[in-house]
């Protein structure tokens, strides 16, 4: 990361702390923050469309509200992150770490998470419309009134989650984006109960 990066990343900072009286908002489109070290960095509201942030280590770092449409998080660790109302349509976060992440209300429309462990997450009132969630570990997760019609589902592990009562969805894909299983009504419920279940 270059240096002149880093200077934006402090004046966003003073822009966040001083509600916008000082410093200058952060907007980078294709930002590339490849291999990063952020823990803790703050950047709320930043617009940050198309950022490169693979395997970046950005522990509770503050993406409220931010924009990173089609950002890359591939292999990236946000454990603990604040990600309330970020935008993250599009994005890729295969393998990313996101264990106890803060994404209540952040919306991941269409997203790559395969692979990616999210145990403990608040994922209430996100949105993943026809997300990738294949292999994601999603152990005690909060998902109270989260939109998942048409993810893909393929072998995630549910086990622990709250919250599947209240879930926004008609329908998932057991299958891959290229062989959907649509699943869905009576059968849709039961599964979901059994994914749930600590039972072995």
């Amino acid at each position: 990361m270059d240096k002149g990066i880093a200077n934006r990343l402090a004046l966003h900072k003073v822009w966040v702390d001083s509600q916008g009286e000082r410093g200058t908002q952060l907007s980078l489109e294709d930002a590339d923050f490849t291999q990063a070290s952020l823990p803790a960095q703050v950047l709320t509201d930043a617009e940050l469309p198309g950022a490169r942030f693979t395997e970046s280590t950005l522990t509770k770092a503050d993406f409220f509200g931010a924009n990173l449409a089609s950002a890359s998080f591939d292999r990236a660790d946000l454990s603990g992150a604040q990600l309330g109302k970020a935008n993250l349509d599009y994005a890729s976060l295969k393998k990313a770490v996101l264990k106890k992440a803060q994404a209540i209300k952040a919306s991941f429309c269409e997203a790559d998470l395969e692979g990616s462990d999210l145990t403990g997450a608040d994922l209430r009132r996100a949105q993943f419309l026809e997300a990738n969630l294949e292999s994601c570990i999603l152990r005690d997760v909060q998902l109270e009134g989260a939109l998942l019609n048409g993810a893909r589902v393929r072998g995630v592990d549910l086990r622990g989650a709250q919250g599947l009562s209240s879930l926004q969805v008609t329908w998932l894909n057991l299958g891959s984006g290229e062989a959907p299983v649509r699943i869905e009504g009576a059968a849709l419920k039961q599964w979901l109960t059994k994914a749930a279940s600590k039972a072995p």
